[in-house]
């Protein structure tokens, strides 16, 4: 009987681990998958960064520009009065 006992626990154990083994392979499957999803969000978000810091130099050097004009303009006016 105790060996029936052990042997039935056994197989109970050997099922369990089998279970835990192929519920890691999941989990493992789905880690690469986020893995993958958060390098690509990381590298648009890179991308997206590197536009924005480009247009954020356009403006500054239009607004400058127009600072400038403005400066001239106003100048002008005082001139005048």
């Amino acid at each position: 009987m105790t060996q029936t006992f052990f042997k039935a626990e056994f197989a109970e154990l050997e099922a369990k681990i089998e279970y835990l083994i192929q519920r890691n392979s999941v989990i493992n499957a789905n880690s690469k998958q986020l893995q993958a999803q958060l390098y690509n969000a990381t590298f648009e978000a890179d991308q997206k960064i590197l536009e924005l810091e480009e247009e954020n130099k356009r403006l500054i050097t239009k607004n400058a520009d127009l600072n400038h004009r403005l400066s001239l303009v106003l100048k002008r006016v005082e001139s005048l009065s």
